[in-house]
């Protein structure tokens, strides 16, 4: 019974030994395959190698995939009274700077879209200001595209003044500072950060 235990140890020993010494997979290396498909295993759970098995994915190394980067969102609101004068669609000089430094920021991205929406106050007709947002949205998007902004990832719309961030209106009075702070432009950067 000694001689026997002694027999089996040695058998184990063996194994580790083997499985410790073992070489790395060869191309005409592969797996044992029990009778019913699955991996023959060391009493560790392993995988035992042989020449003549078939290869099995669950005894390969896993190989780590790398996470698709998270996408980032910059969301910029240029106001119109800073960038644009009362009722045009010419942007001012800080308007332009502010294009220009949201280019910057775009240049070590990947750029997915850029969605541009023009605003404005309620003084006039819906209609005028559907146009005279559209006309703002416009503008703001060939400023990005002189500055290097692929024309193919922009959209722009106009919303005239349905979406106010401000009150037009107090009391039944006008609101000046409400109405220059609906007269806007909004951009939404849908982007990843280049590896």
């Amino acid at each position: 019974m000694i001689r026997k235990l002694s027999q089996i140890s040695l058998g184990v020993a063996a194994a580790t030994v083997l499985m410790i010494s073992a070489p790395t997979i060869h191309a005409q290396e592969t797996f044992l395959n029990s009778a019913s498909g699955g991996a023959v295993r060391d009493p560790f759970g392993n995988c035992l190698l042989s020449r003549g098995g078939s290869p099995l994915p669950e005894c390969l190394p896993a190989v780590a995939v790398e996470p698709e980067p998270e996408p980032e969102v910059l969301m910029v609101s240029l106001d119109a009274g800073a960038n644009f004068d009362f009722d045009s669609a010419t942007l001012r000089p800080e308007g332009r700077a502010a294009l220009d430094r949201l280019a910057q920021d775009m240049r070590p991205l990947t750029v997915r879209s850029v969605d541009i929406v023009g605003h404005t106050d309620s003084i006039g007709t819906e209609e005028y200001n559907q146009g005279l947002s559209e006309q703002r949205a416009a503008s703001a998007a060939d400023h990005l595209v002189q500055r290097g902004v692929n024309p193919a990832v922009i959209t722009t719309r106009g919303e005239s003044f349905r979406q106010p961030i401000a009150p037009n209106r107090i009391d039944g009075r006008d609101n000046p500072a409400g109405r220059a702070m609906n007269r806007r432009v909004d951009i939404m950067v849908d982007a990843q950060r280049t590896q």
